[in-house]
């Protein structure tokens, strides 16, 4: 997701991938199935769920998956991605080896850095890529675990992918499924490494992150949403710095809304600020810059608040702030960890449906 980190101001528009449901029911609806139907945006994804139970049962010993093919052939099907040279391509590997070689991030996994330097790059717009992959893969989960569901409208919960959102259409499931899979594995070591690295970080008490979104997808997830449930499938840069309003246009004639895209703040609360990570020793030339947070895939929260700020100046115009309120996430008991796998998976759901009941 192309998201200034130097500056707040917003860049070129770029598709973000999100889903979200009504918190008031439907026509026909129940609170019961209202509530239900908002806990699944909010509920842990299985990646992340396997990751927090591997890190803490087998830290460090879990199997990967050979992350240079996967960039690899990353590289040769998404667009975004292709228009890297090889040396720009292996330039995180040798970066990681580097960085090792010198005992600058003890602890880490040559995957982790290389996974921290290829999503903090700001020549290529990996953060979105991987969130439509990410999404298109659970939307395809999703469909195959549900029979004779209603479209999205109906049953209240929506959702943009990346083909939506870029025009594609006949694309065979099964290259999406294999496509979002390689996403899946790069995800896997960005959350990894965001999560070693943050652990030594001072953390923030809030977090803006500036976008500029198409107006389609500020009207189905945003405007008019409070209460809203959403999770961010792409991962996004933030700042700690709050814009300031009212005092010049942070925008060039140049970089200026469309009638078609809307100008927005994230204001992210301290629960989600607590899972971003400092990138920037990832990042090449950030010396004496402002730092630059990354927040990893699957940011999950409320729409708790929406206002509309004006910049002044030649080129003034309205910026959308949207408070996003996080979801708190509870700690695994030692008891629990050490228990057998049966009676973990038995508690997991019983929490599942006691949260889905409310």
């Amino acid at each position: 997701m192309q998201v200034a980190s130097r500056s707040l101001s917003p860049g070129r528009a770029c598709p973000l991938y999100v889903r979200s449901a009504v918190a008031t029911p439907l026509e026909g609806e129940t609170e019961l199935e209202a509530k239900q139907r908002c806990h699944r945006v909010l509920r842990e994804p299985p990646l992340l769920s396997r990751l927090h139970l591997q890190g803490a049962r087998h830290p460090d010993v879990a199997p990967r998956q050979c992350l240079r093919n996967v960039v690899t052939e990353l590289h040769w099907r998404c667009l975004e991605l292709s228009c890297l040279g090889a040396e720009a391509l292996e330039e995180p590997w040798a970066w990681a080896q580097r960085e090792l070689s010198a005992g600058s991030f003890p602890g880490f996994s040559q995957e982790e850095l290389v996974a921290l330097r290829l999503c903090s790059s700001e020549q290529v717009n990996v953060l979105s890529s991987m969130g439509g992959g990410l999404l298109e893969l659970e939307d395809l989960a999703l469909a195959a675990s549900t029979i004779g569901t209603s479209s999205s409208s109906r049953t209240g919960t929506t959702s943009r992918t990346r083909n939506q959102a870029l025009g594609v259409s006949g694309v065979a499931p099964s290259e999406v499924r294999e496509l979002g899979r390689l996403w899946k594995t790069l995800a896997k070591e960005l959350i990894k490494g965001i999560d070693r690295l943050r652990q030594k970080q001072e953390r923030p008490n809030k977090l803006y992150c500036a976008l500029r979104v198409s107006r389609q997808t500020w009207d189905v997830h945003f405007s008019g949403r409070n209460g809203n449930t959403v999770c961010f499938f792409s991962p996004l840069r933030a700042s700690e710095r709050a814009p300031k309003v009212g005092t010049g246009s942070p925008r060039s004639a140049g970089n200026a809304a469309t009638e078609d895209t809307i100008d927005c703040v994230l204001e992210l609360d301290g629960t989600i600020a607590n899972e971003a990570a400092n990138i920037e020793a990832m990042m090449s030339g950030a010396e004496d810059t402002e730092a630059v947070w990354l927040l990893p895939p699957y940011v999950r929260g409320y729409v708790r608040s929406l206002e509309v700020q004006r910049y002044a100046g030649q080129f003034a115009s309205d910026i959308q702030r949207v408070r996003i309120e996080g979801v708190r996430t509870v700690q695994l008991l030692s008891d629990v960890l050490e228990a057998p796998d049966e009676s973990v998976l038995a508690g997991a759901l019983l929490v599942d449906y006691m949260l889905a009941c409310g």
